[in-house]
């Protein structure tokens, strides 16, 4: 018989093993789960469902508010099967115990779905969740990787430093103000809300998946104008990377692709052998760049919202 328990920290193990399953494209793990408990702010913090058989689990619901999009009435869920027990209502009755969570009618729910996996397309169509962006997973194996194209020069009067070496409290607070001025040209499935910077500090530049020696600042002088983040991969010999963004007026003159270049230098001699990131299908000129270096495309990710009829 399957029952539905609300999951804290102690089944934490339990969360990652059904995600991982369901997800092994963008893994997590326990202590990726801890930090965002300890460091999300309440109103934002993730509350998880397990489905369990025999004491085993074997589905999952994740519900939140929107992260980085804040309003009390737009949430995030995601459900997740274990293939082998789909198709006998266990999904159904996640949602179900998920959404009666929610106390005020919301004004829209966002879920994501692999685009290679019908059934749950199927499930979050028949439930009215509509696509609202799509965005491209991708790897780079770094074996197959000729190292001619990361001769890429800085533009005129730009260095690239680790982050590692210019940290400081100044610079994330400036590097802060670069995230916030750079989110509204992000394809997003909802308007960005600002981040103030001691969550932008916690989350991001604190996770324990972040890596500073990896992550690649610019700078002109004393002033931060673009970067690249790098996180370390639940997978072993995997690296992912985040955001690569560069301000307004620096941008068209090869600052992108000296940022991805030497961060991809950073990760041959560290010994990492794929880089993995994902990008919205709109973004074209981060994907020309991916493409170049010789990124392939895996199974992207399917963003759909619900909203009342």
């Amino acid at each position: 018989m399957v029952h539905i328990i609300e999951a804290g920290p102690d089944r934490f193990a339990d969360v990652a093993a059904v995600w991982n399953t369901v997800w092994p494209q963008v893994p997590t793990d326990v202590e990726e789960l801890l930090h965002d408990e300890q460091t999300l702010p309440e109103l934002e913090k993730n509350c998880y469902f397990l489905a369990l058989e025999d004491h085993a689990a074997i589905g999952l619901a994740e519900l939140s508010h929107v992260h980085g999009s804040y309003h009390p009435l737009m949430w995030s869920l995601h459900v997740s099967v274990i293939p082998g027990y789909r198709n006998r209502g266990i999904g159904t009755a996640l949602s179900y115990r998920a959404r009666s969570f929610i106390a005020s009618d919301p004004i829209s729910i966002t879920t994501t779905v692999p685009e290679d996996d019908e059934y749950s397309l199927q499930f979050a169509q028949k439930r009215g969740y509509r696509e609202a962006k799509r965005d491209f997973q991708s790897a780079l194996d770094l074996s197959k990787l000729d190292p001619k194209l990361l001769d890429c020069p800085n533009p005129d009067g730009v260095e690239i430093f680790s982050f590692g070496k210019v940290d400081s409290p100044e610079l994330r607070r400036k590097l802060h103000e670069l995230f916030e001025s750079v989110r509204g040209d992000i394809p997003r499935a909802h308007p960005p809300t600002r981040l103030e910077f001691e969550h932008f500090d916690r989350m991001l530049l604190g996770s324990p998946q972040f890596s500073p020696d990896g992550t690649r600042v610019a700078m002109v002088g004393e002033e931060p104008v673009g970067f690249t983040w790098f996180y370390f991969g639940a997978t072993p010999g995997r690296i992912d990377q985040g955001l690569t963004a560069v301000l307004a007026d620096h941008r068209g003159k090869g600052l992108a692709s000296a940022l991805k270049a030497q961060g991809t230098k950073w990760a041959l001699d560290a010994g990492y052998k794929t880089i993995h990131t994902d990008n919205d299908t709109r973004n074209a000129p981060m994907l020309a760049i991916n493409e170049r270096l010789g990124y392939e495309r895996l199974p992207g990710t399917i963003t759909m919202v619900w909203t009342p009829s």
